[in-house]
């Protein structure tokens, strides 16, 4: 198993819009094959929002479809996005 942490740094006053579009990415996430779970999650800080996703293999969260889910809902979060950084945990 695997969890994929987002943590995003979203602009100013822009939390809310971005947690709306970032939860129907994660909606979408749960149909691709081999993703077992994802969700949105309130930061520590004020304007950190992150997105947590489980996967059942690397290559299920690599796939061309999870890639492809995400390129569709871009658009939609890059407004309100500064930047992220992306941590990796894989059971033993």
């Amino acid at each position: 198993m695997i969890i994929q942490k987002v943590k995003n740094i979203v602009k100013n006053g822009q939390k809310e819009l971005y947690i709306q579009n970032a939860k129907a990415f994660a909606n979408d996430l749960t149909h691709n094959e081999g993703c077992i779970a994802a969700g949105v999650f309130d930061g520590r800080e004020d304007n950190e929002v992150s997105i947590i996703s489980v996967w059942n293999s690397s290559e299920a969260m690599n796939s061309q479809a999870a890639a492809q889910t995400f390129l569709n809902h871009k658009s939609s979060l890059k407004p309100y996005f500064i930047s992220n950084t992306a941590e990796i945990i894989e059971s033993l």
